[in-house]
């Protein structure tokens, strides 16, 4: 008998067959945008560690239920917080690009998910997408519900939204400001180290120091250095247009942050 647990559910009520690519791509890119947002939001959770597992795909209506998972715990721990808020994330994130006035920020690998999450139904006339809650006890809170009409929309303010961003961003960027999102104690890591710089990117990159002083300037001493901002130079690299990676190269300044600045 199959446990009950809370489970992020995608609802397609199909008008037409759903092309096996279409279904697969927007499952893929709703995993893929849960391992973005965990990074992002997260820093305590290793994106790697916690990802969206298929508990099961109904009949009729296409219906698949996700589950966020840890794999190298013991035993397996559902994240159910964490599927909580991603669906409230993704009704954002599709709502921000419906409303022309309400701009998502979010960078090109979210526009690409939130293309191919809305395919099938894009490409379907009279077809929606339910995007949903079902708790323990098979309570079901709907986030959102997208028509082909509003999917197409969708879609279409993504892809301009993507040609706004095609301005190459490769390169060196000085004094910009640096949050941290992750940041192992010991300076001589070369894994883990996670942070924002708004001016570039809307989410969390990997962190590369030149050199063990610098990381040990900004994460060595006694105070805690998520509650301050860095000024620092950078070496951006991107794949696809997108960063992937700044390699810290100078520190000029740090700023101490509110409490209400989010920094993780």
């Amino acid at each position: 008998m199959e446990n009950a647990q809370t489970a992020l559910r995608m609802e397609l009520k199909n008008n037409e067959p759903i092309e096996v690519g279409d279904l697969g791509a927007a499952l893929t890119a709703l995993a893929e945008e849960y391992r973005e947002y965990t990074a992002s939001n997260s820093p305590d959770i290793v994106a790697k560690d916690v990802r969206l597992y298929v508990r099961t795909i109904r009949p009729g209506s296409t219906i698949a239920d996700f589950v966020a998972l840890a794999p190298l715990a013991l035993p397996f721990i559902e994240n159910a917080n964490s599927v909580m808020s991603f669906g409230q994330y993704i009704a954002t994130l599709l709502n921000g690009l419906l409303l022309r006035n309400k701009k998502p920020e979010v960078g090109p690998k979210s526009l690409e998910n939130a293309i191919r999450l809305v395919e099938p139904v894009a490409k379907d006339n009279a077809s929606q997408m339910n995007i949903q809650l079902v708790a323990e006890n098979q309570t079901i809170n709907n986030y959102i519900t997208i028509n082909s009409v509003q999917a197409n929309a969708v879609q279409n303010a993504a892809r301009r939204e993507l040609q706004q961003m095609a301005e190459p961003i490769l390169g060196t960027r000085r004094n910009v400001v640096l949050v941290l999102h992750q940041a192992r104690s010991d300076p001589r890591s070369r894994a883990g180290d996670r942070g924002r710089i708004e001016s570039i990117y809307p989410a969390s990159v990997k962190l590369l120091f030149e050199n063990d002083g610098l990381k040990a300037a900004m994460v060595g001493g006694d105070d805690n250095p998520f509650k301050f901002a860095y000024v620092v130079d950078v070496d951006v690299e991107t794949v696809h247009g997108r960063p992937v990676l700044y390699k810290v190269t100078a520190l000029h300044d740090r700023m101490e942050i509110s409490d209400q600045t989010d920094a993780a």
